[in-house]
């Protein structure tokens, strides 16, 4: 394969945990080839909920990273990113002993009054323990606490190698009050390591990988500097393709490794943990199909307009020499072309080859109690063979460019 100029390449990291071990995988291959001189270093890595776990450690692009990423994936346990939110558990643990109270050796309280006094005092601490651990339960900001993710950031990340490695990365999170500009519903929260702002600030680093993995319900929704609410950016979208086109990429490679958790389940979704998992995956995912699909058809349009233009100058051109009737009839017809072409909603934008893919092999099932080595080792070989038999596919897309 022959290139005249490095194409800008994007690489689009999503979603769900039980992707997150295939993601480095694909990233792996990825590095294998650009290592032998086959494939550009991605220009861009945007990386969305566990994807910006995988785009802020292989950011750096070279071997050693690679190599102690993939030892310290594999032996990664639930209990190295994520524990009990403290609060909570405190209210928690007060509700839980509380029955205890009943036990205790009440005899010994010679007076039947203070007996009874001290029995009805324990009674209504308990009361009051239970209705602090009810309200603490509907007022915290989640159930669980990813602070220890944000620690493992801070000790395992390649800070240097990340700004220097000369590829733009974008850890995309969701700002839940939305665009005051636009008034919409959600807005994308981006932590980079190329603004002046991020650069060299290695805890904002850290804390966009931790923000962007903050499943609602789940783990903490946590403030900005404006006092709005950041939360996962899977809510934001899966996939937001126009980061990578807004940095001009000439190829979009969108890494959607497939799970054992989609499509039609016959599982038991009466606790409320797996049922609002599945909810926010469902809602994730068919969001991401909608954008997808407007991306496709943009770059129909764009092939139309491409040919519409051709048709336009060869017009042009034959018009030239033609009598006066003849030339105003071919004229119109060029006139017809161009209100054609500005009445497609791909007008004016940029055209781009995108990649979408998919593994062969199904990433087993996944929940956070299931981190062990064959699981990790699997999801890694699992990565590794979508980005070899998705290779070819990209090899055209840079090929198409020249």
């Amino acid at each position: 394969m022959s290139v005249k100029s490095p194409p800008r390449i994007g690489v689009m990291l999503g979603p769900h945990f039980v992707r997150m071990a295939g993601s480095f995988g694909y990233m792996k291959g990825y590095f294998k080839d650009y290592s032998l001189g086959r494939i550009p270093k991605p220009y861009n890595i945007v990386g969305v909920s566990s994807g910006s776990v995988v785009g802020a450690v292989t950011c750096p692009f070279t071997q050693k990273v690679f190599t102690k990423a993939e030892q310290r994936l594999t032996h990664l346990r639930g209990g190295d990113f994520y524990g009990q939110n403290k609060n909570l558990m405190l209210w928690g643990g007060v509700e839980a002993l509380g029955p205890l109270a009943l036990f205790l050796p009440w005899e010994k309280i010679r007076s039947g009054l203070l007996r009874n006094i001290a029995k009805g005092t324990a009674i209504l601490g308990m009361e009051l323990a239970e209705e602090q651990f009810i309200e603490h339960l509907f007022s915290v900001n989640g159930m669980f606490s990813n602070y220890r993710l944000f620690k493992l950031m801070m000790e395992f990340l390649d800070f240097p190698g990340i700004y220097n490695s000369g590829i733009l990365l974008d850890l995309v999170a969701a700002n839940l009050n939305g665009n005051i500009l636009d008034n919409s519903n959600v807005a994308p929260h981006i932590v980079t390591n190329y603004k002046p702002e991020h650069m060299w600030q290695n805890e904002i680093l850290a804390e966009g990988v931790r923000q962007s993995t903050s499943i609602p319900g789940f783990f903490e929704t946590h403030k900005n500097d404006y006092g709005e609410s950041i939360t996962d950016g899977g809510i934001y979208s899966a996939f937001p393709i126009e980061i990578p086109y807004n940095h001009g990429c000439d190829v979009i490679v969108i890494v959607e490794l497939n799970y054992a958790g989609q499509g039609y389940l016959n599982h038991d979704y009466s606790k409320w943990t797996s049922a609002i998992h599945r909810a926010l995956d469902i809602t994730v995912d068919d969001k991401h199909t909608l954008v997808l699909r407007g991306c496709r058809n943009m770059n129909n349009d764009l092939e139309k307009i491409k040919s519409m233009e051709a048709a336009i100058s060869g017009l042009e051109s034959i018009s030239k020499d033609l009598p006066a009737r003849q030339k105003e009839a071919v004229n119109q017809q060029i006139v017809n072309l161009q209100q054609a072409i500005a009445g497609l909603t791909a007008y004016g934008k940029n055209f781009f080859n995108l990649v979408v893919v998919k593994s062969r092999r199904e990433i087993p099932e996944f929940n956070f109690r299931s981190f062990d080595e064959k699981y990790m080792k699997m999801s890694i070989d699992i990565g590794e063979e979508a980005y070899m038999t998705s290779r070819d596919e990209i090899y055209r897309a840079i090929d198409r460019l020249q």
